[in-house]
């Protein structure tokens, strides 16, 4: 998750503050006229993958998209990754989270 101008190691899915918010949303009819469900699915560009991507789905055509805000927060996310030459990593954080 984008935080300030890091990138949040924890295991969280991506906008998780979006999440209570999603989930008050109401429906979007499709084009088709079809209704759509909230999937959270894994986004991949290049070498950057991320999980639990907030997308719209359309339960007749298939259609795709993303809610408001979420493109935005994806953009910022892959910039912020290619800025990155090297991560360095605490051994004590690995071992905390193994146990």
């Amino acid at each position: 998750m984008l935080s300030r101008d890091c990138i949040c190691t924890r295991p969280s899915k991506v906008g998780s503050d979006f999440h209570e918010e999603e989930k008050k949303m109401k429906t979007y009819p499709c084009r088709c006229g079809g209704k759509t469900r909230l999937e959270y699915k894994q986004e991949r560009t290049d070498d950057i993958s991320i999980k639990g991507v907030p997308v719209l789905v359309c339960t007749r055509c298939g259609e795709e998209w993303y809610p408001p805000g979420v493109a935005t927060m994806i953009e910022g996310i892959r910039e912020t990754a290619r800025n990155i030459d090297h991560i360095e990593v605490s051994a004590e954080k690995i071992k905390a989270l193994s146990e």
